[in-house]
Order: structure tokens, then sequence, then C-alpha cells
């Protein structure tokens, strides 16, 4: 039977929720810029997980976790997931990241390729025009960017989920929440990091030959950029889109988003 109650902990300066920590096949669940393990509570509840072990991390800076004295790279941020993985004895997990967390979990996949069995890319970056909101870091100083526009990114994300009838309400809401918990100058770094790879157009590419099966899922129509689906195209990854979604499908289309991840994983299994 399903546990309904998270097992809350900080390990390696992280704040963790863990679901079925009976389960055999696990699930790490890696949040995007801003955001923090909160916005997968809900997901990890669907029925059809019911039989997985959840782990969601709220990454360093983000969220209920430590503030680091200095910001972690998002190369940084990759390894502390992968040590503290090693640290539980956790290996061969299936990773579903969101956004920046999808360039994050293909660069744990990348570099600790014993820890993980397939990776799920969450309308992750590929191109420039995914940044809508590490873009907002370009141009300013940290000192500026904390001062003007991290506030004037937070007054629009807030009005944008005061619309409850809108797509993506819920996850705007969801979303202020967590940018309030998040250290600024984490989210900085990591930003101007985030336009850098997207910029280079190679996230595509390097998600095609990260040695693990895997699968894109795509917020559509107000989710990835169709400059990013088409070099996913082109790079022969397998792509879904699911529709009606914003940048967040998996809040935006939960059935449809279970359904998908369900079958992408049981797929690789008996194959």
């Amino acid at each position: 039977m399903q546990d309904f109650r998270f097992r809350q902990s900080c390990e390696n300066g992280m704040f963790v929720r863990e679901l079925n920590p009976w389960a055999e096949k696990c699930i790490l669940w890696i949040h995007g810029l801003g955001e923090s393990g909160l916005c997968f509570e809900k997901t990890a509840h669907h029925e059809l997980f019911s039989s997985f072990r959840h782990l969601i991390p709220d990454m360093p800076g983000y969220g209920r976790s430590l503030h680091p004295e200095q910001p972690l790279s998002i190369e940084e941020s990759a390894g502390c997931l992968a040590a503290w993985l090693k640290s539980r004895n956790v290996k061969q997990v299936t990773i579903a990241g969101h956004s920046l967390g999808a360039v994050v979990g293909l660069i744990l996949t990348r570099n600790h390729p014993e820890l993980v069995s397939r990776l799920i890319d969450i309308d992750g970056n590929k191109s420039l025009k995914d940044c809508s909101y590490s873009g907002k870091a370009v141009g300013v100083d940290l000192e500026e960017f904390a001062q003007r526009n991290f506030p004037e990114m937070l007054d629009k994300i807030y009005f944008s989920g005061s619309n409850s009838e809108a797509v993506s309400g819920q996850a705007f809401r969801g979303y202020y929440a967590s940018l309030r918990m998040c250290d600024v100058a984490t989210f900085y770094k990591q930003s101007l990091e985030l336009v850098a790879y997207s910029k280079s157009e190679h996230l595509a590419e390097d998600l095609k030959k990260c040695g693990k099966p895997h699968i894109y899922i795509a917020g559509h129509p107000g989710g990835a950029d169709k400059r990013s689906l088409d070099l996913l195209e082109q790079a022969g990854v397998e792509t879904v889109k699911l529709s009606p979604s914003g940048h967040w499908p998996f809040m935006d289309c939960p059935q449809k988003f279970a359904e998908v991840v369900y079958e992408f994983i049981n797929r690789e299994e008996n194959s």
C-alpha cells in the first residue's frame, strides 16, 4: 500500500522528501531554476507511481535547503546530488529533471552513469529562447539583479499565478512560493550558466548521446520553444508534447504526464 506521508530530512545540506522508501524502483525528481521539490509533491502521489520510491530534494540554495556560503555551479550541484545518492547507497535511479533540473540530471548521468538507469527530460533548456527567467540575469551584476530584476520578475510571476483559470496558474503560484525561499546569488550564478549552456545549442545532442534510455517531455504550446523542438528532432531524441500546457507539463497535464512516464519506464524495463 502506498504511504501518502513524505519522510522529511536534512542531508548533505539539502532538504529531502522521500515517499515509499520500501519500493525497489526509484525516481529522483530534480526541480528547475528557482524552484523547489514542492512542485513535485502532487506528482509523486499519482496512483501510477504508487509502486515507486520517490526522492525529491531541494538543491543547495533552493527551497528549504541551506544557502551555501558561495553559490554552487550547475556542475557542482550535480556533483552534490551524486555524492548524496552514494551516501545513501542508491543506484540505478530514474532521473526526472525539469528545466534546469534536466541539465543537472544530464550532467549527473554523464559524470556518474553507474547511478542512473534512465533520464526523463521535462521541458529542459535546449536553446536560448528557453531562457525566459534565466535571461533576466544577463547584462547586469548581482547587486542590480537582486535589487531590481529579481523583484520585478517576482511581481510578474505573482500576477501570472493570480488567474486561477489559466493553464499554468497553479504552477506559477507554486513557483512564486519557491522563489521567495531561494538564494538570489545561486539563482543569478546558475542563470548565467544556463544561458551559456542554452546558447551553445549542444544540449539536445548531448541528451541523445547520454548513454542511457531517455525521453523529452515538452509542454505545448507554452513550453519548449520551437527552436528547441527542432534541435531535438534533428538530434533524434524521442519527444512527447503534452497539451494544453506551459513550462510545467507535470502540473498542467498531470494524468497525461503520469501515463507517458509510466509507459516509458515500463517499456525500458521490459526491453
